[in-house]
């Protein structure tokens, strides 16, 4: 994947609605069984920040970098579980800034 220069957030999210009309062991299922986070791996963090978010419908977290410059590359992997959530074929998510 290619990204252009600039600031780079790498954010998992989740989106619930302010109102629970489905049973809890319903809602349970759709939720990734791990901290947000906890999802991310082997991912050199040095100079990246944690980010947060927080709001009525949508949490998140991940990491934030800027500036980053035409050439950068970075990459990470990421649990199975959110491999087969997000329908990908690897767990590996390598990004270049182009």
């Amino acid at each position: 994947m290619t990204i252009p220069e600039g600031d780079v957030e790498i954010l998992l999210s989740e989106r619930s609605m302010s109102f629970d009309f489905l049973p809890s062991e319903w809602i349970e299922k759709g939720r990734i069984s791990e901290n947000y986070i906890d999802q991310i791996l082997n991912f050199d963090t040095t100079n990246w920040t944690p980010l947060m978010t927080d709001g009525t419908v949508v949490t998140g977290q991940g990491f934030q970098a800027t500036n980053m410059k035409e050439g950068e590359l970075f990459s990470f992997n990421i649990t199975d579980e959110l491999k087969e959530r997000l329908n990908l074929d690897t767990n590996r998510i390598q990004i270049e800034v182009n």
